[in-house]
């Protein structure tokens, strides 16, 4: 998918006042209330487009796995600010680790060194 088939879709949408659903992989469908509109699957729109570790910085496209987000970031031993609610169980990180923070998920086990 390209992001000129994207703007045409919005745009087309947009003309016929027909609401949209935009979907990546659905891992977050659950979430909210009654699904409406009609699917725009951006799965297909996906790639790290900038990454600048020392600017502490990353721009993927709409459609781009977290996991591979999570492995670039790994690789530098990177992570992100904040990460997307996940509903997967992770270990327990360190009690001494900063990283320990109250929160609704936890990084991957790939960042947590």
């Amino acid at each position: 998918m390209t992001l000129d088939q994207l703007v045409a879709a919005i745009r087309s949408a947009h003309d016929s006042h027909t609401p949209l659903r935009i979907r990546g992989a659905g891992s977050k469908d659950f979430y909210g209330g009654m699904l409406a509109g009609e699917v725009l699957d951006v799965s297909g729109y996906q790639g790290i487009v900038a990454y600048e570790p020392t600017e502490l910085f990353l721009t993927a496209k709409g459609g781009t796995p977290l996991a591979e987000i999570e492995a670039v970031l790994a690789a530098r031993i990177s992570m992100a600010a904040c990460w997307p609610v996940t509903c997967s169980i992770l270990p327990p990180i360190a009690a001494s680790s900063p990283m320990n923070q109250p929160s609704c998920t936890s990084p991957p086990a790939a960042v947590r060194r």
